[in-house]
């Protein structure tokens, strides 16, 4: 007790601190040129002489000479100023301190007849928005310019919103005031007050200044705390934030007081508060969390706002996230809602919205994350306490809380728009490709497909029953929704354009609605099925074989699910309710049984038995962990049926939370791994013999446990994935502008040995900047870990993006996204091309498989990066002795969790410690000699892989690979790299490079060879909440406009040929010959412009002429 009692007024002792915290600085100064540095901003007196401004601080004109600090509060800076064709003249300023926050300020200039102001120069992207106060007259900059005068008049009083506190200048008399809109360049605003002529030669501006800090009094929230910043084990419901372990929490946070954005805030330290220091309220994926918390706030605090620091874990399923209940000491109450999507949005890749400023931002091992302060008005008295009540929706993280008289103001960038400017010039967009041209790549495909039999599974690899000893690989898009269901003649249109990518696979995918009958969703109709199978026809003459799943989107009507009440509309109840439901489970076999026996009549088979059909990942995100919380009915149903398999084990969960999560999450994986084996049965009577997957989604260990089932594992990743800051689906939508290259890679560890690993969906999302770099870095990691299968998402959602040429919406679409569907010859050609080569050596995350493992259990994401250098995967196995793995491995690494006794005690292989919170993986694996010491360099982020081929630096952003058919440089300005037939340095803005043959031969032999300088598209009059793109408010339409860039490449392999280089557009046509110049090294080189004569370009043909 008394421990207890002692830690309790010690944290009370660290929370009055952290209250009390002030700042040394006054925001109040002269610097040491005598500019009035008030808060954010400096003001200085300013000449115009009609060609140029003389400002002071430049010490060319306005040289100081003498500097006093007076400790009483007094501050004065002294010097000479020297004008074109003037004398030296005299100039003085002064800052007086007469009580705290207050000051008074005189600036004068002497023996000079010109005439001066004094004046500071606005961010745009910071003051924008921003409400000045002229006298009794309010005045928002502008988000948008109207003008460039704002505001010209006289004024005795301005007020300042300043980022941390309100400024107040009075002047003596009335001053002239101008207020500039001078953006965008600069991009600023400008703030003008005249200096009075007191003589002839005498200028002179005295004013009055006051600066009032905005002050927030931080509520008491430690005994509503109930988790911490710091989890050490998943899902073991003590742990910290929300409980996923340490390879995802928030430890990194500072304690203590903070301020953020002019907000102080007291943020608990755990070590003084029993480990607790924030309040984790439930949400869908967390009903273990209390509903509420209460707060009593003993010190009666009262404020105009009430600031909250906080985020959501997991999606919501509703905008409706919470209430926050104020009760003030008279007790009147007060409701506010917490809307998710306006005033808060999940904590990991984190992006502004309407009432939620992102304050904080850090990152963990797993994401960038990030926390929201929103603000709420409050009456002005006295607080009681405050309850926060979650809707059960998403989990709602509170870390402080404070409320204050003012509130800061917010930073609200300016609308910036995707214009035709000296940045971005309009680029052609071809989406057929002339035949036979550089940009045709079907040569890659090996027509009709199915010509070699069936796919099977061999040693781990996919293969054709008719060439087993010869592993084969695909690459390919998704085409969804409406897409296959066109014209005869588009079929054949569509099916030429994907050949001429050199996909050799195509994914059916959100198209299942589309093909059955609206009234009953497990009839097919029949004008729809006709138009598929002709699809399928044309894509199997060209050499493309097919992929899908068997439940995608298919939603069905009123009365089909008899239990449901309503139209089924929410595919994830559907999918909630597959695993749980005989109705649901009987609806899925019978849209199958119509499906897979239906005859083509363009092909004279039925799907299940086409050798072009590749494989089926059978319900599409379906995982049972993520979609059985729905909707409430979904909730409902599962805890009913949770009740009942409880009493049928004679199993109670004790009234403790992490008690009843690992009997939940066991009654999970046995409900789901009972359907599973119904359905493989199922379809196996069926007829269907393809390899089969299922739960294609995620990357903890849980999921590589129970994918053990499956015959190959398929799984998806994205980089910049968007969010929608209102609905799902609809602008406006959140991206981040990070490169993929200093992103956590953890699709890496999700492949298990001794199974195919094919990736279905993957996408770098416009209008991230960086997308083009994409399909480089997952087609080289890819073929360096010997994957299957990679299948972008996608080409087309519907007809219209494909089939009309006025379209520029979509995330993901390559038929709307110049730079990216140009981009994917270069993930193609290193995926398929066999130039990268399988690592010899593989590490394996070994797992029991009967082991209880908590769902959101995650690999130590070193396991990922070690990935970049070898191959690396998770091996599933019997905890038995002698039990044989899938191959032979180099090492094996422990992931803290399920690993097998008799592997640690086998002496097979050596094992490594990869528990989530070990941070030293990559170095012990270094300083045990099993990669090169010269292959990784934790300082930089440094990764050469095992073969040489791939080097990647997250400190420069940049990445490298060099093969025989194939070379991809990405670059940032001024950055340079050297492979064997190409070179190359970004002289202006980031670029991808790269050289690819087109016509099957090495790079050094090939007759003809496409060059890509690339950099960003978007469409002209797109639309971001502001410079930073991070928030996408307008689609914009055609014609897409291209981004800048300037590049010097050289080919270094140039004896013997004879090369001509010519400038294309995306169809492959000449634009116009470029001149190669000759190095005194036998080289050959050229400066790539995206900006030519000829047009924009992104694209070469370089051909080696007899």
């Amino acid at each position: 007790m008394k421990n207890t009692m002692l830690a309790r007024i010690l944290s009370f002792i660290v929370f009055a601190c952290a209250i009390a915290g002030t700042y040394a600085e006054n925001p109040v100064r002269l610097d040491n040129a005598g500019r009035l540095v008030i808060g954010d901003i400096s003001f200085a007196a300013d000449f115009w002489d009609g060609k140029r401004n003389f400002t002071q601080g430049r010490d060319k004109e306005w040289l100081v000479t003498d500097r006093k600090n007076d400790d009483s509060g007094q501050w004065r800076r002294e010097g000479l100023l020297s004008l074109p064709q003037d004398a030296p003249a005299p100039f003085a300023s002064q800052l007086k301190q007469s009580a705290p926050g207050v000051f008074t300020y005189d600036i004068t200039v002497e023996k000079t007849t010109q005439d001066f102001t004094f004046r500071t120069s606005l961010p745009g992207d910071v003051f924008v928005g921003r409400v000045f106060r002229l006298d009794d007259q309010e005045l928002a900059l502008p988000l948008e310019k109207d003008r460039v005068e704002v505001f010209s008049g006289k004024a005795g009083k301005i007020v300042i919103p300043c980022r941390d506190g309100v400024a107040t200048l009075e002047c003596k008399g009335d001053t002239h005031v101008l207020l500039h809109d001078y953006r965008p360049r600069p991009n600023s605003f400008s703030m003008l007050l005249g200096m009075r002529k007191v003589t002839g030669e005498r200028s002179q501006l005295s004013l009055s200044v006051t600066y009032q800090s905005y002050q927030a009094t931080p509520l008491d929230l430690r005994t509503a705390a109930n988790m911490g910043f710091t989890d050490d084990t998943a899902d073991d419901g003590v742990g910290g934030w929300t409980d996923q372990g340490p390879e995802n929490d928030l430890r990194m946070l500072p304690t203590g007081r903070q301020r953020f954005r002019g907000t102080d805030f007291a943020i608990i330290d755990p070590q003084t508060n029993d480990g607790k220091s924030c309040i984790a309220l439930a949400g869908a994926d967390r009903t273990c969390f209390p509903q509420a918390a209460t707060v009593e706030l003993a010190n009666a605090p009262h404020g105009n706002w009430l600031f909250l620091l906080h985020a959501t874990a997991w999606d919501s399923s509703s905008q409706d996230l919470g209430q926050i209940h104020v009760t003030y000491q008279d007790g009147d109450k007060h409701v506010i809602t917490v809307r998710y999507g306006s005033d808060v949005g999940d904590w990991q890749t984190p992006s502004a919205l309407a009432n939620g400023e992102v304050v904080w931002t850090g990152e963990n091992r797993s994401s960038y994350v990030g926390l929201y302060r929103s603000v709420y008005p409050l009456v002005n008295k006295p607080i009681k306490g405050v309850v926060f009540s979650s809707s059960v929706n998403a989990v709602w993280l509170i870390v402080a809380a404070s409320v204050g008289e003012h509130r800061p103001p917010r930073d609200m960038s300016a609308p910036f728009y995707i214009v035709a400017n000296q940045d971005w010039q309009p680029i052609d967009f071809a989406k057929d490709v002339e035949p036979g041209s550089v940009m045709d790549f079907s040569w890659r495909l090996d027509a009709p497909a199915g010509k070699y039999g069936p796919v099977r599974i061999r040693d781990g690899r996919f293969v054709f029953s008719e060439r087993p000893e010869q592993p084969v690989r695909f690459y390919g898009t998704n085409l969804c929704s409406g897409g296959p269901y066109t014209s005869k003649e588009w079929a054949e249109r569509l099916a030429d354009r994907i050949a001429a990518y050199g996909f050799n696979v195509l994914r059916l995918h959100h198209h299942d609605g589309g093909m059955t009958m609206k009234d009953n969703t497990t009839q097919l109709n029949p004008e729809a099925i006709d138009q598929l199978d002709y699809l399928v026809h044309c894509l199997k003459q060209r050499g493309i074989y097919i992929t899908t799943d068997l439940y995608i989107s298919r939603r069905l009507p009123k009365g089909e699910i008899p239990e449901y009440p309503d139209v089924l509309n929410d595919i994830r109840a559907y999918k909630a309710m597959f695993w749980l439901l005989d109705s649901v489970w009987q609806n899925w076999r019978s849209y199958c049984e119509n499906y897979l026996n239906h005859v083509n009549p363009y092909t004279g088979m039925t799907i299940k038995d086409d050798p072009a059909l590749i494989s089926i990942s059978i319900i599409n995100e379906g995982n049972i962990k993520s979609c059985w919380a729905a909707n409430a009915f979904t909730q409902k149903l599962y805890e009913e049926r949770f009740l009942a398999w409880l009493n049928h084990h004679q199993l109670d969960e004790q009234g403790i939370p992490e008690q009843r999560n690992r009997l939940f999450e066991r009654f999970l994986t046995e409900t789901y791994e009972k359907r599973f084996a119904q359905m493989t049965s199922f379809l196996r009577e069926q007829g269907l013999r393809c390899p089969l997957s299922d739960q294609n989604m995620g990357t903890t260990l849980k999921l590589s446990q129970m994918r053990r089932l499956y015959d190959y594992t398929d799984n998806h990743g994205y980089s910049s994935h968007p969010r929608f800051a209102a609905k799902s689906w609809q602008l406006p939508s959140l991206v981040t502008q990070k490169s993929a290259i200093g992103s956590p890679w953890s699709l890496l560890a999700s492949r298990l040995y001794g199974k195919p690993f094919t990736v279905t969906e993957f996408d770098f999302a416009k209008p991230n900047r960086f997308r083009a770099e994409g399909p480089a870095l997952l087609g080289a990691y890819g073929a360096l870990q010997g994957w299957d299968m990679l299948v972008q998402f996608a080409y087309s959602h519907g007809r219209e993006n494909y089939q009309r040429d006025d379209r520029a919406n979509n995330h993901f679409d390559l038929s709307t996204d110049p730079v990216k569907s140009i981009a994917h010859r270069i993930g193609a050609a290193l995926f398929l091309d066999g130039g990268v080569k399988p690592a010899p050596d593989a590490f394996a995350v070994l797992l029991d498989e009967k082991a209880d493992i908590p769902f959101d259990s995650n690999c130590n994401s070193a396991v990922a990066r070690l990935g970049l250098i070898t191959r690396i995967g998770t091996a599933v196995m019997p905890n038995t002795a002698n039990a044989p793995y899938p191959e032979k491995f180099a090492a094996l690494l422990n992931a803290g969790t399920a690993f097998p006794d008799s592997a640690a005690n086998s002496g097979n292989a050596r094992v490594f410690n990869a528990a989530p919170d070990y941070e030293q993986l990559l170095n012990d694996i270094l300083n045990a000699g099993m990669i090169p010491n010269d292959h990784y360099d934790p300082a930089t982020g440094f990764f050469r892989s095992i073969g040489g081929e791939l080097e990647l630096n997250q400190s420069k952003e940049s990445f490298q690979a060099v093969t025989d058919a194939c070379e991809a440089f990405i670059l940032p300005a001024g950055e340079k790299a050297r492979g064997r037939f190409l070179a190359a340095e970004s002289l202006l803005g980031r670029v991808v490079i790269a050289a690819i043959s087109a016509d099957a031969q090495p790079l050094r032999l090939a007759k003809r060879i496409l060059l890509l300088h690339l950099t960003d598209t978007q469409a002209t009059k797109a639309k971001f909440a502001s410079p930073a793109m991070e928030q996408l408010d307008s689609w914009g339409e055609p014609p897409f406009l291209a981004a800048r860039g300037e590049a010097t490449i050289t080919l270094l392999a140039t004896t013997g040929r004879n090369y001509r280089l010519h400038a294309v557009n995306s169809a492959g046509k000449h634009l116009a010959e470029v001149p190669l110049i000759p190095g005194a090294d036998g080289t050959l080189s050229f400066k790539a412009q995206v900006f030519t004569d000829a047009g924009q370009v992104f694209a070469y043909e370089l051909k080696d002429l007899p």
